[in-house]
């Protein structure tokens, strides 16, 4: 008789875990802890109120891109009263919109709304870590870190908001500290990033004091090893100057935090300032180059001309070099530099009386036979000669 009455009751109970435990696991995998996977986003009722304006944000952006997306996240931060969230997507795309996949490493700022209930997105961040085709198995690095990425925000009341993020591939090589060196200052971090990535939030604009992050490596000298912070903001490539539609300028340099275009210059640049004037000291003898590259056969003899220009606009060096140019464009998908661009040679002499002052450095083509100037094509607001850069020149007793 006993027997017949405890069978029931173990059957009840057992039932009653397996309710509870399949309960708990639903809710586990509805609100993810961090570094947690989920396919796209869950439905409410959602835990707190950053939450739901996280997933619905998500949501709307997986119905839009059409794409099979798998969400993690890795890092919560508060933000006044708000929250910045540090998360991944990797999204499957079907063959219709071009069948590929893509790993996005992400960050939002939720706060509370002023015009209608609940929280919403108020500002964002995003970069490509990688892509690679649905054919292909997802490339994992085995070492070294992403870079790491800047965003220049402002959050619902206009504060600012700078954002660092990063991933790391691999476990740092067990350094002490992690450091964010900046310019005035130098920010210790915590050593162990969170799921393997990097947030750091500041109330102050980051740009201008050239954030690295650094670490103390086994290096023999001592040194330090360090990654750049890049921004995240889209930004068109830097159109470089055509010189009649056919000899392309090829030596523009793009600062890897702003991606902006760093004037030519000579000398010593300013460590905390690309966009500076360098400083040359007299006297001094600078030997240095011009990239070009050919975009279609040269219908002249186009000579090279490089002038220096004092305050006054009146020319202090001037030279003039005959260029081989190559008979042959560079092909767009096979850049050989050999076969179609070549480097003009400049050899300035600064003797000790050189007068002290900032010059303007003039850069441009000429027509050997005519004497005329070949006239800058592209980019559409460019002017000949091109302005190339600025140099302080002064004594090397001051």
């Amino acid at each position: 008789m006993k027997t017949h009455v405890r069978l029931p009751a173990i059957l009840c109970t057992c039932i009653f875990i397996a309710v509870f435990v399949a309960l708990a696991l639903g809710l586990h995998a509805l609100f993810p802890q961090l570094g947690q996977a989920v396919l796209s986003a869950p439905s409410g009722p959602y835990p707190t109120d950053a939450d739901e304006a996280l997933w619905v944000w998500i949501d709307e952006a997986w119905h839009r891109d059409l794409a099979h997306r798998t969400t993690t996240i890795l890092q919560r931060r508060p933000w006044w009263n708000g929250e910045v969230i540090l998360f991944t997507y990797e999204d499957s795309f079907p063959s219709a919109v071009g069948d590929g996949q893509q790993c996005v490493l992400s960050w939002v700022l939720v706060e509370p709304s002023d015009l209608e209930p609940g929280w919403g997105v108020i500002a964002s961040g995003n970069k490509e870590v990688v892509h690679w085709h649905a054919d292909q198995n997802i490339p994992i690095p085995t070492n070294g870190v992403y870079t790491f990425w800047l965003s220049d925000r402002y959050d619902r009341l206009g504060r600012m908001l700078n954002v660092i993020y990063g991933t790391w591939a691999d476990p740092l090589d067990a350094p002490e500290t992690v450091q964010l060196v900046l310019i005035d200052q130098t920010v210790d971090v915590p050593l162990e990033p969170e799921n393997h990535s990097f947030l750091y939030l500041s109330g102050e604009r980051l740009v201008e004091k050239r954030p690295q992050i650094q670490w103390g490596c086994a290096s023999p000298d001592g040194s330090h090893c360090g990654i750049p912070v890049r921004t995240d903001e889209p930004r068109a490539t830097p159109e470089p100057p055509v010189f009649a539609g056919e000899i392309r300028y090829d030596g523009l340099t793009v600062d890897w935090l702003t991606g902006d275009v760093i004037p030519l210059t000579l000398g010593k640049r300013d460590p905390t300032d690309p966009f500076a004037p360098g400083w040359l000291y007299t006297p001094s003898h600078v030997y240095w180059g011009l990239s070009w590259r050919v975009v279609s056969p040269p219908t002249a003899d186009w000579h090279v001309f490089v002038q220096l220009y004092d305050e006054s606009g009146t020319v202090a060096i001037q030279s003039e070099i005959t260029a081989d140019w190559p008979t042959q464009p560079c092909p767009v998908d096979e850049y050989d530099p050999a076969k179609c661009a070549i480097v003009t040679e400049i050899e300035w002499e600064f003797p000790a009386d050189f007068p002290p002052g900032l010059y303007t450095i003039v850069v441009g083509l000429y027509d050997a036979e005519t004497g005329e100037q070949a006239s800058v094509t592209s980019p559409p607001d460019a002017v000949f000669p091109v302005t190339m850069g600025q140099v302080w020149v002064a004594s090397d007793s001051d």
